[in-house]
């Protein structure tokens, strides 16, 4: 008997089309790595899954918020 488990996955259309998105002049000013940007978009435009990390995935759940705040500053 194998064991019955599921793995959500963090790769969805939705966040792939955010990740190919964000400018990387928008990532810089929020003070992101532009490798990291660059590696995510390059992940995001390949047809396999993949994964992100917490902090990573945090950002990018966030990403609407932090665009809007750092506009509103300047």
């Amino acid at each position: 008997m194998s064991p019955v488990y599921e793995i959500e996955r963090q790769d969805n259309m939705e966040i792939r089309q955010l990740i190919l998105d964000i400018s990387y002049v928008e990532w810089k000013k929020l003070g992101f790595s532009k490798g990291t940007l660059h590696d995510l978009k390059r992940r995001a435009r390949v047809d396999k899954p993949f994964s992100l990390n917490k902090h990573v995935q945090e950002r990018l759940n966030q990403w609407e918020q932090l665009v809007r705040k750092v506009d509103t500053d300047e």
